[in-house]
């Protein structure tokens, strides 16, 4: 059996330029998610026009949900990195 302490891992003699690469990363694919959430809405709008199932409501919510979910983590990530 392998034992693996990943608690002692010296992250300080990295470069900056690496940690602004991997902050622009996390950024663009949180932009990214966000568009996914955008087409979410969307798509979610055509269907609700399209079928009558009852609960559409319920639906629309949760993609709103999503949504603003979505948006917040964006903002927390830019915010917080």
């Amino acid at each position: 059996m392998i034992d693996v302490d990943f608690g002692n891992i010296d992250f300080s003699g990295l470069d900056p330029t690496f940690w602004m690469a991997a902050k622009v990363m996390v950024i663009i694919g949180l932009l990214v998610y966000l568009v996914f959430a955008g087409v979410i809405i969307r798509q979610t709008k055509y269907m609700t026009d399209t079928l009558e199932i009852g609960f559409e409501g319920v639906i629309k919510v949760f993609a709103w949900l999503h949504m603003l979910f979505a948006l917040g983590t964006f903002v927390a990530a830019f915010v917080i990195l």
